[in-house]
């Protein structure tokens, strides 16, 4: 999930261009059956990846929790990214480039927002053993 997220907003930041272009409201995307699909495929690769997180299966409505979890990530990178693009994050990060923003403070944001799962009690037990008795575990 973060790294879908600093995909979006390096996107936007690299494009930015494209990135407004993509959600100029004067062009509809049901006028444009182009842009609605590539919309439609990229909101399906965030959706793909809530379902993996919350094993969810495909082809199913997502429930109010999944849905809560995409308009969370979504609307973080989007925001993230137009306030980048706009200069709005210059009074929290003086100074700091599109570059710095995208490399030091963005995951620190997506980490807050999407921590690292919890590591079951059974497997730091193991590297706790595997580390006394000197044996290496497999990568």
């Amino acid at each position: 999930m973060r790294q879908q997220g600093l995909g979006y907003v390096r996107f936007a930041l690299s494009q930015p261009g494209r990135f407004h272009l993509m959600f100029r409201k004067d062009l509809l995307a049901s006028d444009h059956p182009g842009l609605q699909a590539a919309g439609e495929r990229a909101l399906g690769h965030l959706e793909g990846t809530i379902r993996a997180l919350q094993g969810l299966q495909d082809g199913r409505p997502l429930n109010a929790a999944a849905r809560i979890e995409l308009l969370a990530a979504w609307s973080t990178v989007h925001g993230f990214a137009h306030l980048a693009l706009d200069g709005k994050l210059s009074y929290l990060h003086e100074g700091a480039t599109p570059a710095q923003l995208l490399s030091d403070v963005l995951p620190r944001l997506l980490q807050r927002q999407w921590p690292d799962p919890p590591v079951p009690a059974a497997a730091i037990a193991r590297a706790e053993l595997a580390g006394k008795t000197g044996r290496r575990r497999a990568a």
